[in-house]
């Protein structure tokens, strides 16, 4: 079990994610999560690697900033790298993904791509969780049609 901190910075922000998305995935059998962006506090991480040390699931994590030592879990892949090195994640990830969760760089073009490269690794009918990004008119009308095209569940979480 991972445990949280309680007396975090942010708690405002955990409190926000845990009500807001965890209702959603806290039952997924056996999940493989994709986690973009862990950061210093690990809410999200804390969060999600929790759900699949009770599901027997796996959570890969991937930052340019080194956590690998921030959490010690058998359900727990850190990958050191940008989100946009496609060859060396998608090598090391399953072929199918339950729920991605993308808290990286907070620009729309680069989002757009990460949504094209990673979205395809959903199985159907899975969810996509976004923070801050449809602040961006473009890349909200992008993402609403891949996600209505899809029948995918989108979240996004300012």
């Amino acid at each position: 079990m991972v445990l949280i901190d309680n007396n975090l910075k942010n708690k405002r922000h955990y409190d926000k994610f845990y009500n807001f998305i965890y209702k959603d995935i806290k039952d997924l059998k056996n999940p493989n999560i994709l986690e973009f962006g862990v950061s210093d506090a690990g809410l999200s991480t804390s969060i999600l690697l929790d759900i699949c040390e009770k599901n027997n699931g796996y959570l890969y994590s991937v930052d340019i900033n080194d956590y690998s030592k921030k959490f010690n879990s058998t359900h727990w892949k850190f990958i050191h790298s940008r989100d946009d090195n496609y060859t060396l994640i998608k090598s090391l990830l399953p072929e199918k993904l339950d729920f991605i969760y993308l808290d990286t760089v907070h620009k729309a073009e680069h989002v757009q791509n990460i949504l094209l490269e990673y979205f395809p690794l959903l199985k159907n009918t899975q969810i996509l969780f976004f923070r801050f990004y449809l602040l961006y008119p473009n890349l909200s009308c992008y993402c609403n049609n891949i996600m209505f095209y899809h029948q995918y569940q989108f979240y996004q979480l300012y």
